[in-house]
């Protein structure tokens, strides 16, 4: 009796779950979309001539070096459990130590299959002037898969350190301290609105199924949302007095620091709210 309710509460885990990752899956098209699409269309790219389609496919088996070691590097976590601490992969004792790297391998092989695919039968579609859309897909697609398999900051790091050094921005004239303090708080606009959407949780649990902050029986029901309001309203103090400081220290050659950061910010609060 005892383990047919366990069933039964595996079974509606189970089930109840997948409306979740659906909604994940589907949100992280949401955000990845845009952004794609934005750097395609305001970022410019020094790319080599490319006349004919063998150039361009050449040039996309060139960038793919970044996604077959990002998929080594995968490969390494599953490896690396393997030589520790679960050697014999025929000991059931010693199983659940790889399960996660084995699951993050698995799933990346078959990520891989399926982008080394589209992106090769993309390249035979694109023009010259749009090739640009492979190097944008290929270092998202590596973003993506080092996200899944780490999930920390460092990978932010990497990136923005990345996009700072070699993407080439068209910024304005700002010869002036008082021009960068006005060309970071402009930007702060994508700041405040992420933080509002964030406010926006909590407004519509409130208004739904929580719209009396004092009744202790339906306080569960926004505690989610409040947790991650707060956790934004500490990040962006601290958010927006770190890059008001560094626009003071920073020459007008590095001002591109600031949208990529703002720009990271918010993607890491989305990513943050909707989990």
């Amino acid at each position: 009796m005892t383990s047919e309710k366990k069933y039964l509460g595996s079974e509606y885990t189970q089930v109840t779950a997948m409306p979740k990752i659906k909604g994940t899956v589907l949100l992280t098209y949401i955000i990845t979309a845009p952004v794609v699409l934005g750097v395609y269309n305001f970022v410019d790219f020094n790319l080599p001539t490319m006349p004919t389609i063998v150039d361009r496919v050449v040039f996309m088996t060139r960038w793919q070096f970044l996604t077959i070691l990002t998929f080594l590097h995968m490969l390494q976590f599953a490896l690396h459990k393997r030589g520790t601490v679960a050697w014999n992969p025929m000991n059931p004792a010693t199983v659940k130590f790889v399960e996660v790297e084995n699951r993050v391998l698995t799933n990346s092989v078959e990520q891989l299959i399926l982008f080394l695919g589209t992106t090769i039968i993309l390249t035979t579609y694109l023009k010259e002037n749009q090739m640009a859309l492979i190097p944008i897909l290929i270092i998202t697609w590596c973003f993506g898969r080092l996200l899944f398999g780490y999930g920390t900051i460092a990978i932010f790091i990497a990136v923005i350190l990345g996009i700072y050094n070699f993407v080439d921005f068209n910024l304005p004239a700002m010869p002036t301290m008082v021009d960068r303090v006005v060309f970071m708080t402009r930007w702060h606009f994508l700041t405040v609105l992420t933080f509002l959407h964030m406010l926006q949780f909590v407004l519509y649990k409130r208004g739904t199924v929580a719209w009396n902050p004092m009744n202790p029986t339906t306080a569960h029901l926004v505690e989610v949302e409040n947790r991650v309001l707060t956790n934004s309203v500490e990040q962006l103090i601290l958010f927006v007095g770190t890059t008001t400081i560094l626009t003071t220290y920073l020459e007008e050659s590095r001002m591109a620091l600031i949208p990529i950061l703002i720009i990271t910010w918010c993607f890491g609060r989305l990513l943050f709210g909707y989990g």
